[in-house]
């Protein structure tokens, strides 16, 4: 129930898709609890430390997705090649360059479309 909101939540207010899962996880937490889980995934950036800005793993954390940006080894671990998969535009996607992982997004689907972002 957490990710249909939160992909909708998305959706409406403009917030890229990348941001589901740590918004889903947000929302299935507890009132009380929401402080401790957004410290834990890096998220919360309540001054300097861990969850900062100046924190190299929340700086990463919030560009997550961002086509272009480099993937991490958390989500590079769970990469998986399927390239049957039917792919919406927006959808984020993996690719590898100079033997490195990036994030891009579909851009276009359909016959004839060939470029990612």
């Amino acid at each position: 129930m957490e990710l249909i909101v939160a992909t909708n939540l998305c959706d409406v207010c403009g917030i890229e898709r990348a941001h589901v899962g740590t918004i889903s996880a947000i929302l299935a937490s507890d009132l009380e609890e929401i402080g401790e889980v957004t410290r834990a995934m890096k998220v919360d950036g309540g001054g300097p430390g861990i969850g900062s800005v100046e924190d190299e793993n929340y700086v990463m954390e919030m560009d997550r997705g961002t086509p272009g940006g480099r993937v991490g080894a958390v989500d590079e671990s769970g990469l998986v090649l399927k390239p049957l998969s039917k792919f919406a535009v927006g959808d984020v996607i993996g690719y590898k360059e100079g033997g490195k992982y990036y994030y891009g997004s579909v851009v276009g689907v359909g016959e004839g479309v060939e470029e990612g972002e």
